[in-house]
């Protein structure tokens, strides 16, 4: 049997996007993206928790965030989990997770001019295969 590794989460940009290139020459981007909830304290109040999540987008979803999300954007956003090694100065192994999206729905209206012309309060999704 097969498992599933599919992630959708719904929140907010936490910094502004920087469109970068890897090594390969494909174009991606990094977010913090922020999701909200509530849960009981010990006083029987709700108390607010915010979970901060590292996502990664590549090719034209990459180009199209960068485009049109900055800090504060809401966001909705598919993809999956991947697991990846970076080695450190000192020989050492960090893992670290990150949601890589797939299909990412910018949810703010933006009333402003698009990057490929007037659109009007008209944004664009970002959609794409896998990397």
């Amino acid at each position: 049997m097969n498992g599933i590794n599919r992630v959708t989460i719904v929140g907010r940009i936490g910094t502004d996007l920087e469109l970068k290139l890897a090594k390969s020459g494909k174009p991606y981007v990094n977010m913090s993206v922020a999701t909200h909830f509530s849960k009981p304290n010990g006083n029987g109040e709700r108390e607010p928790v915010t979970t901060w999540h590292k996502v990664k987008a590549f090719g034209k979803t990459a180009e199209r965030c960068s485009s049109w999300l900055t800090k504060g954007s809401s966001v909705a956003i598919e993809g999956y989990l991947s697991r990846y090694a970076i080695e450190k100065d000192d020989g050492t192994k960090q893992y670290s997770v990150d949601i890589i999206a797939q299909q990412v729905e910018f949810i703010d209206r933006r009333r402003e001019t698009s990057p490929a012309g007037a659109l009007g309060d008209f944004e664009p999704s970002a959609n794409a295969a896998a990397p």
